[in-house]
């Protein structure tokens, strides 16, 4: 199965519908398998005055929280416009909720599977709807693992398990919750701990810049890769800096794909675009001078050259002592 890329338009559509469609226009673009927006409501989801993050303080005015999400909420009709305009140019569209209604807004709009943020991860009352929802639609569960702890994963986990989803469902997302996330805090090496933890399968939501670590996380087996997109990192917004603009995010699809393209199978056989070089590079028994009928076959009169025409060297210890069948030329391949 192909690795899912999903371009993360988040909140980069700065509250514009116009936007939304130029991010999936770009998303699509690019190559992304589908695009994923935030559904939420900024009085539901924060207290009045609930602090910024600092990455968020760096990169927009002195508002708090609520008031700077209130500007970046999409409503019922943006929601259907969007999912309407991914259905028409075929994309997929995919949003997180961070609320009860949000959630049932989206399996209305008939989302392909529900994302847990990392932020929710510890929200039950939201995770058991979230679970309920899954098992009633058989939709896959993508939980990011931000900020988060093994023990918190499991108490997560377990309640989607509860509901009777099947771990083939789940896909368990590494993530570092910071905007832009540090190369030394990415821990690429836990993806591999996730999936042997807990028997799911994996995938990587991308806070880095450029596209390096997207690949790696594709080569350390990673089947879903989520990444930011933005029309342009110096637009003003929380999450642009931590973006790839459209051929950015066009160049990661590509190397996605190389990638997965280089990993292969994990059988080692013998490719066919080798089969050229095997015979022109290994080696046959061959007479290093004349040998007569019934000439004893020694490390004297056998040599092994090149090409690959006839018995492998490896036979050698089997060929010793014995008698020539017929007359060989120097050079020749004993058979």
């Amino acid at each position: 199965m192909a690795v899912k890329i999903i371009a993360e338009a988040g909140v980069n559509h700065n509250g514009e519908i116009q936007n939304a469609y130029r991010l999936i226009d770009s998303a699509k673009f690019a190559g992304a398998d589908a695009i994923k927006f935030q559904s939420f409501s900024s009085i539901e989801l924060t207290a009045e005055n609930a602090p910024k993050a600092k990455y968020q303080q760096m990169y927009a005015d002195r508002s708090t929280q609520r008031e700077m999400l209130a500007r970046l909420e999409l409503n019922e009709m943006e929601h259907q416009l969007i999912a309407d305009y991914c259905e028409k140019i075929e994309i997929e569209f995919l949003s997180t909720a961070f609320g009860q209604s949000q959630l049932d807004l989206l399996i209305k709009l008939k989302v392909q599977a529900i994302k847990v943020a990392s932020g929710e991860i510890t929200h039950w009352p939201l995770l058991k709807e979230m679970a309920k929802k899954a098992y009633e639609n058989n939709l896959d569960v993508y939980l990011s693992t931000g900020m988060s702890e093994i023990k918190e994963i499991q108490d997560a986990l377990d309640i989607f398990i509860k509901e009777d989803i099947s771990l083939g469902k789940i896909f368990i997302l590494h993530c570092t919750s910071h905007y832009p996330a540090p190369y030394n805090a990415v821990n690429m090496k836990a993806l591999r701990t996730l999936r042997n933890t807990f028997q799911c399968k994996v995938g990587y939501s991308d806070h880095t810049t450029g596209i390096l670590t997207s690949v790696v996380a594709v080569a350390l087996g990673a089947e879903i890769i989520e990444k930011h997109i933005t029309l342009d990192q110096a637009m003003k917004g929380p999450d642009h800096k931590a973006s790839l603009n459209p051929q950015e995010f066009r160049s990661m699809v590509k190397e996605i794909r190389n990638c997965e393209e280089i990993l292969g199978q994990e059988e080692k056989t013998l490719q066919d675009c080798e089969r050229d070089t095997r015979y022109v590079a290994r080696r046959s028994i061959r007479a290093s001078e004349i040998i007569n009928k019934g000439d004893v076959l020694n490390e004297k009169n056998l040599i092994c050259k090149r090409p690959n025409d006839g018995i492998s060297p490896m036979n050698y210890p089997q060929i010793l002592g014995k008698r020539a069948k017929r007359e060989y030329e120097i050079g020749e391949c004993i058979d």
